[in-house]
C-alpha cells in the first residue's frame, strides 16, 4: 500500500499548478507521462533544462508519440541524478511514463522540497539554510503577530499539533486559516491529520503546511 495519501497527492499537485506549470495539472500521474511539467519544475529550482535539444514537445506525432514522451522522462531522471543530485536509485523514464505513483512520487517529492529550501535559503540572507535559522524566524514571525504558539525545535511535538503551522500561515497572510475548523485540546492522530490539511485560503500556504510537517 502506498504511503502517500489522496489529500498529499493534491497538494503536490496544487504546487505544480501554483508555479504556473504548462499545461495545468489535473491528474497527478497521468499528466506527468510526458515529463513536461517535471521539466518546468526542474527549471523553479535552478536546473537548466535544454530544452531545444533534448526534450520533445506536442503535438506528438502518431506514430512514436510515446517513445517521444519517454526520451522525456529519461532526460528528466537523468536532470535528477546528474544535476539536481536526487536520489533516484531504481527509478527510470519508463517508471514516469507509465505513471507508477511511488517513483514518480519520489521525483516530486525531492522537486518540492528543493523548491523550498531555496526559498527558506532567503531567511539567512543566501547562506545555506538550517534549523537554528528556519526556527528562529518562525518564533520571531509567530510573535511579531501576537501568536502564543512556539516551537523550539522542527523535533517539537507542537508541531504534530500543526498549531503552530496553522498560526505561522494566519501571520504570514491574516485570515487564510479557517480557525473554527481547527482541533485542539488532546489530539488523536486522526486529528492531527485534519489539522494538518485544514482548509487554507491560499494554495502556495496549503502547500507550505505540508512541506513542514513531512519534511523539515
Amino acid at each position: 500500500m502506498c504511503w502517500w495519501t489522496t489529500r498529499e497527492e493534491r497538494t503536490f499537485r496544487n504546487w505544480m499548478n501554483s508555479l504556473g506549470v504548462n499545461p495545468h495539472v489535473h491528474h497527478l500521474y497521468a499528466d506527468l507521462q510526458d515529463a513536461l511539467v517535471i521539466l518546468q519544475l526542474y527549471e523553479k529550482i535552478k536546473v537548466p533544462v535544454d530544452w531545444s535539444n533534448k526534450v520533445n514537445k506536442p503535438p506528438y506525432p502518431k506514430l512514436g508519440a510515446n517513445m517521444k514522451k519517454l526520451e522525456n522522462c529519461n532526460y528528466a531522471v537523468e536532470l535528477g541524478k546528474t544535476k539536481a543530485n536526487f536520489s533516484l536509485v531504481g527509478i527510470g523514464g519508463q517508471d514516469l511514463n507509465d505513471g507508477n505513483p511511488t517513483l514518480t512520487l519520489a521525483l516530486v517529492w525531492q522537486l518540492m522540497r528543493r523548491y523550498t529550501l531555496n526559498v527558506l535559503e532567503g531567511l539567512g540572507d543566501g547562506q545555506k539554510v538550517n534549523d537554528d535559522i528556519i526556527v528562529s524566524w518562525v518564533n520571531k514571525t509567530l510573535s511579531q503577530a501576537g501568536k502564543s504558539t512556539k516551537i523550539s525545535s522542527f523535533k517539537d511535538k507542537e508541531i504534530s499539533s500543526s498549531l503552530a503551522v496553522l498560526d505561522l500561515i494566519d501571520a504570514i497572510q491574516p485570515g487564510c486559516v479557517n480557525y473554527d475548523l481547527v482541533k485542539r485540546g488532546s489530539l488523536s492522530d486522526e486529528d492531527k491529520l485534519d489539522n494538518m490539511f485544514c482548509p487554507v485560503l491560499t494554495t502556495k500556504l496549503t502547500v507550505f503546511t505540508a512541506i513542514l510537517h513531512h519534511n523539515i
